[in-house]
């Protein structure tokens, strides 16, 4: 790591080791029941999701769920091992030698999405 990085980690652990400790709020009260589509798909309930975020975000690396894990995930693994998997294609790396402001960050975010958005039903409009 770079000593700006190292800094700015020293700092997150000096802010985060300075919060007072609080009661968590359950993942039932953050994120309602309602926010998730209905699906036929009996892995794919708020129940599931809820348990691959909550160990997704635990912030010691040591306790928080692996990739391997988290693809084996019950809200994950829906494929039957016959079912073709896509391939995505590969990362493009130069997004991340880009020197952008805040705000330039949120639009190429935002633009993102909305691409995506337009290219795909996510909100399955077109379900059969």
């Amino acid at each position: 790591m770079s000593d700006l990085t190292d800094q700015v980690v020293l700092e997150i652990i000096t802010f985060v080791r300075q919060q007072p400790i609080r009661k968590p709020i359950p993942w039932e009260i953050i994120v309602k029941d309602s926010c998730f589509l209905p699906s036929e798909c009996t892995q794919l309930n708020a129940m599931n999701a809820r348990d691959l975020i909550s160990r997704m975000l635990v912030l010691n690396p040591d306790r928080r769920i692996s990739i391997e894990e988290a693809l084996k995930h019950s809200y994950v693994d829906l494929y039957e091992p016959e079912d073709p998997v896509e391939p995505m294609g590969s990362y493009d790396t130069s997004i991340e030698t880009r020197n952008l402001n805040i705000d330039e960050w949120r639009r190429l975010i935002f633009d993102a999405i909305k691409n995506y958005e337009a290219t795909h039903d996510v909100f399955g409009q077109n379900a059969q």
